[in-house]
């Protein structure tokens, strides 16, 4: 075991984790992709055809803001992973605290400072992802409120709506109390393509790319801090939050929500990111640290009366990561000062060196 500290439970635990991670994705793909559920359609009332009439685009139409179903997923999972893999590697670098690895006692692996990281916080992105997933579906299956291009994906048949609503939906103005179902009378598109135009809130494209934009944020935020370049952390933070933004609204442009389901899905996955990285991930930063975190100088205290220390405060849970901005000293970090600070008065102005 060597000089390691053993943790008895660190490997039934990650199964554990890697259990219900898995039953989510089967839970996705059992949502998304098969047919069970999405025999459910309401009736939609005539009055409402004109609101369900705008241009219909596929997936092959192009659009600078819009990504498909492939390119959505591979996009929301790949560019926070590959961030978290580059911080961390610099993170691993200039660190000057202690690494402590862990050794499990059964099998007798050990788990080194990098790798538990790594894991730790790419494991909870997917499995937020897959949180998210599901729960929009859910969502979507429980509403089923159609798209607002919903006529023409399902390439409805005039001449048998026009006969449930008593007028032509095409040039008329409908204020019939009248419904009409989706089905393969009125409309003559395939099942699947019906079922996906009555998909429509929560917004899938807001709430999976605002979850990994908030989780990248939130990530970035305490990962990284320059001691000069004081703009570079709210750029990034800035930058990971406009890509989140971006996919729903590119959505949005091309009728495929409204910005009620935009909200919805904004909504959604900024809870479910906030939620694991303040609870998960703070929690796992504070059972890593070895010592007890440093704090901000108080006003009350006179400067002579100790060192002052840069932090974020005394209780372990005020940080969501061990960060490289509060414990080293290399180009991500803020050195922790050890000196007492110390003050200059010059033209009536106070200076903290």
């Amino acid at each position: 075991m060597g000089d390691h500290p053993v943790n008895h439970v660190m490997v039934p635990l990650f199964l554990l984790e890697v259990v219900v991670t898995g039953c989510l994705a089967v839970i996705f793909y059992y949502l998304k992709y098969l047919d069970n559920f999405k025999e459910k359609r309401y009736p939609l009332p005539c009055a409402d055809v004109q609101w369900i009439s705008y241009p219909y685009y596929n997936d092959t139409d192009r659009h600078p803001l819009y990504l498909n179903d492939s390119g959505l997923y591979s996009a929301s999972f790949f560019i926070p992973v590959v961030t978290i893999v580059i911080v961390e590697i610099i993170h691993w670098f200039f660190y000057d605290g202690e690494k402590k690895a862990i050794t499990t006692n059964c099998p007798n692996w050990t788990f080194h400072y990098f790798t538990r990281r790594l894991i730790r916080i790419t494991g909870t992105l997917l499995f937020g992802m897959l949180l998210t997933m599901v729960l929009t579906f859910t969502l979507k299956y429980v509403f089923v409120v159609p798209r607002p291009h919903f006529l023409q994906a399902c390439q409805p048949n005039s001449s048998a709506i026009s006969a449930i609503c008593g007028g032509d939906i095409y040039t008329e103005r409908l204020s019939t109390a009248a419904t009409f179902t989706p089905s393969s009378v009125t409309c003559l598109a395939g099942a699947h393509a019906v079922d996906a135009a009555l998909r429509s809130f929560p917004s899938e494209h807001a709430a999976l790319p605002v979850f990994c934009g908030v989780f990248l944020a939130c990530y970035l935020h305490q990962m990284v801090s320059f001691r000069r370049l004081v703009t570079v952390r709210p750029a990034l933070v800035t930058l990971a939050l406009l890509g989140g933004l971006l996919p729903g609204i590119g959505s949005l442009h091309l009728f495929r929500c409204r910005w009620s389901d935009l909200l919805a899905g904004y909504l959604l996955g900024a809870a479910v990111a906030f939620y694991l990285t303040e609870i998960t991930l703070r929690r796992f930063a504070a059972a890593e640290r070895s010592q007890p975190p440093a704090t901000l100088l108080s006003l009350s205290q006179p400067l002579s009366s100790g060192v002052a220390r840069s932090g974020i405060g005394d209780d372990p849970e005020e940080r969501l990561f061990q960060s490289a901005a509060l414990e080293s000293g290399g180009p991500l970090g803020i050195p922790r000062a050890r000196q007492p600070a110390r003050v200059f008065e010059a033209a009536n102005k106070t200076f903290f060196p």
